[in-house]
């Protein structure tokens, strides 16, 4: 459909069309028929922080869509949906299904070539039955770990030590990966603190580009890992179970949704939101490459082919900035904000979205908002502490204003 066609810029490249375009186009659809039935599944696995957007979406359906929606019953899952008829399910704590599944894996895993007879497969069912209390994706986990193990001794001392529970699974696993001293226990420690608090899904091209990041103490940006895709795949392996690519579209995410949850009350040590702030702008003031204009559709296509990592830190530089004091948050701001190559580059490639996929499928390199200074996305981030060293280092007029006005 052209709402998607219109966020396709290459092979592997797709930006996400906008809420209120999805909305019409469902609407549009929905139009065509007497009745539409929409499944939405896992909603407890949604972010929280988009929650009352698809409550308020829930609630402008017209009477011929008829929604059913599965989710564990959070309390304010619960409370929003009460008035709802509904179904409270109770699994068991395992059954013949999870049975089935773990035969299943095993049967198409490595795991089939250790074991010798069927005693054997039995005991390795009823210990992933037993230690997963029911749930499926702690089952998947489980057997993930043990089948990385080089003999049928091996699996059962791994079946007694097994993690009982997505935490501890989740403590394992990070505590393993990013308590030894080294360039890759960095790397996925960068990797967990980019997916964790990236503004959207990050595509695997634009991560690549953000990890090969490093800000060095004169402030100057390099871009280095030639690597990089050989360091992700090390970091993939090592993550087994918390970090996946969702081949699909071609994004990065958590395996599930309880990966998140685990990280929000501070498990684990993670870059901040300052350090990813730093890394987007210093990926906005690299050089040559990205100062300047794009006079064509074709030159900013290729630009942002060549540096997918663009677009997400001219969108969101300001967003994970927003409470940074630090000298090189700074320092790095008001390099963009007051070099104008570098400020004209990041307002075109902010505004390509929004122009491209709507309004402008020709000539979008030529539509974006002129007369931009660096005041106006400091008042637009709401950036206060960066007002005092941009006028300083300015000549934009505290009054002035852009060609919208």
């Amino acid at each position: 459909m052209a709402v998607f066609s219109n966020h396709h810029r290459g092979a592997d490249t797709f930006t996400s069309p906008r809420l209120k375009d999805l909305l019409e186009e469902f609407s549009r659809v929905a139009q065509l028929f007497d009745e539409v039935f929409v499944v939405i599944d896992a909603l407890d696995e949604y972010s929280t922080t988009y929650r009352e957007d698809f409550f308020h979406t829930l609630s402008v359906f017209g009477p011929s869509v008829r929604v059913f929606i599965t989710s564990r019953p959070e309390y304010e899952i619960t409370r929003r949906l009460h008035r709802y008829p509904h179904i409270i399910l109770e699994p068991p704590r395992h059954g013949r299904d999870l049975e089935a599944f773990v035969k299943t894996f095993i049967q198409r895993s490595r795991l089939a070539f250790l074991l010798s007879s069927k005693a054997e497969e039995e005991k390795i069912v009823t210990g992933i039955c037993e230690k997963s209390g029911g749930l499926f994706i702690l089952a998947s986990l489980q057997l993930q770990m043990i089948s990385k193990l080089k003999s049928f001794k091996d699996i059962q001392e791994g079946l007694a030590s097994l993690p009982q529970s997505l935490d501890d699974y989740y403590h394992r696993i990070l505590e393993n990966t990013t308590n030894q001293v080294s360039t890759l226990s960095d790397q996925i420690t960068k990797v967990i603190s980019w997916i964790y608090r990236a503004k959207r899904p990050l595509l695997v091209s634009e991560l690549l580009k953000a990890i090969a990041v490093t800000v060095d103490g004169d402030n100057l940006g390099t871009l280095l890992g030639e690597n990089s895709r050989e360091i992700l795949a090390m970091i993939l392996d090592r993550c087994s179970g918390l970090v996946v690519i969702d081949e699909e579209r071609s994004v990065i995410r958590f395996a599930h949704f309880s990966v998140q949850e685990f990280l929000q009350p501070g498990t684990f040590k993670l870059p901040g939101e300052c350090e990813i702030a730093n890394t987007c702008l210093t990926f906005l003031t690299l050089g040559d490459s990205i100062r300047g204009l794009c006079k064509s559709d074709r030159a900013l296509d290729d630009k942002l082919s060549k540096y997918p990592f663009l677009e997400y830190a001219a969108r969101y530089w300001g967003a994970h900035g927003k409470d940074c004091t630090n000298p090189t948050f700074s320092s790095l701001a008001v390099k963009l904000l007051c070099h104008e190559g570098y400020l004209v580059s990041a307002i075109q490639v902010m505004d390509y979205t929004d122009y491209h996929s709507n309004c402008y499928p020709y000539n979008y390199s030529k539509v974006f908002t002129r007369k931009l200074s660096g005041l106006h996305i400091v008042a637009s981030f709401g950036l206060d502490q960066l007002l005092e060293s941009v006028i300083e280092n300015s000549h934009a007029e505290i009054n002035e204003v852009d060609d919208q006005g």
